[in-house]
């Protein structure tokens, strides 16, 4: 059996994600060490979903341009079809492994799209453990690693990895490089 990892990055119109809404999403489809295939695309928050000015300057996004994005539904449409081409749906043996920085946020509003599309059934293409890269930075906060405040983008920075912060695209790529170099125990 094959390693299916889904990595995933998101920008958000605020923290909360029953409230807000996703207004980017970036995912790289990792098969045994290899991305062999990237999805990035904005997305146009579901009716009612609450926009904070804060997260939108932020992510670098003017309201004006939300109504521009793909609406919600297609955005989801065509996530899953991306995922089922790599899983079985009904394979409870063949499910990504959801991966990212903080990933459990990006966990809640993918549910949380999920849910706004009116699929109940985000197991289909999940397992429930996921890889959190941030976790690997407190192991190494716990071998010493000091004066950082833990952002990706300044644990990049500490690794060497390039990133371009706050696009989910760069943002995931990055994540994904850190893994790997913290895995194969290149850290400095």
């Amino acid at each position: 059996m094959s390693s299916k990892i889904f990595w995933i990055d998101s920008e958000t119109t605020g923290l909360i994600p029953n409230v807000h809404a996703m207004i980017q999403i970036a995912g790289l489809i990792d098969i045994d060490g290899e991305v062999v295939s990237t999805y990035h695309t904005n997305i146009r928050p579901h009716p009612g979903a609450r926009i904070d000015k804060k997260a939108l300057e932020v992510n670098q996004t003017k309201e004006s341009d939300l109504s521009s994005f793909p609406d919600h539904y297609e955005v989801y449409s065509r996530l899953t079809s991306l995922l089922e081409s790599h899983i079985g749906k009904y394979d409870p043996s063949d499910k990504f492994i959801l991966a990212g920085y903080n990933v459990g946020f990006d966990e809640g509003f993918l549910r949380a799209l999920f849910k706004a599309c009116g699929d109940l059934y985000f197991g289909s293409y999940f397992a429930w453990p996921k890889i959190d890269v941030a976790g690997l930075i407190a192991e190494e906060y716990c071998k010493g690693l000091r004066n950082v405040n833990f952002k990706l983008e300044t644990m990049c920075s500490h690794y060497g990895i390039p990133i371009k912060a706050h696009n989910a695209l760069e943002d995931i790529i990055a994540t994904r490089n850190l893994y790997y170099k913290l895995k194969n125990g290149s850290s400095s």
